[in-house]
């Protein structure tokens, strides 16, 4: 029975997720308080939906300093992140299941787009930072934070190990098994 519980909320988080396409934006959810290299952080916003990962943490202009955004995706993939839209400049802190950190870029600020540029063009010229591994999570955070923090790709996060992931996300309010 042990066993077979992951199984279960690691499905029905992939159910979900896929389910929930086209569905809007929802109220924020944030994870229980996450220790990076013994600092903690309260504020970390999670996104599981696909319009959730899309709008990441675009158009604001604030992040606190024990703040972030989790993408989660639930099984290893390949993904690479971009600025398009965001204000803030950022470190992508990628993750494998074990909550083990692969890789750590730096983004910063994008030039916003031009009155005569094309959405097309506007996203054409945006740098982006893909991950050269399979990651089940990646996580923002203020930039020069994760250097400030000690981290560096081996780091281990056990509250982001997808074990962990799984239990929190499926328990946190109006998560509906997101």
């Amino acid at each position: 029975m042990r066993k077979i519980l992951p199984l279960f909320c690691f499905a029905v988080i992939l159910v979900a997720v896929s389910l929930g396409a086209d569905e809007p934006v929802r109220q924020p959810r944030f994870l229980p308080e996450v220790s990076l290299n013994g600092m903690p952080y309260r504020q970390i916003e999670v996104a599981v939906t696909d319009a959730e990962l899309r709008k990441g943490l675009m158009d604001r202009t604030y992040l606190a300093d024990d703040g972030g955004m989790l993408f989660f995706y639930g099984r290893p993939k390949f993904t690479a992140f971009w600025m398009k839209n965001t204000r803030i400049p950022l470190d992508v802190i990628f993750l494998n299941a074990e909550g083990v950190v692969l890789q750590i870029n730096t983004m910063a600020v994008e030039p916003p787009r031009a009155e005569n540029e094309s959405e097309e063009d506007y996203e054409e010229r945006l740098k982006t930072y893909p991950c050269m591994r399979p990651v089940t999570s990646a996580l923002e955070i203020k930039a020069g934070r994760a250097e400030e923090l000690g981290l560096t790709p081996g780091t281990c996060i056990p509250e982001l190990s997808l074990r962990a992931l799984l239990q929190n996300i499926t328990a946190l309010p109006n998560s509906e098994g997101k």
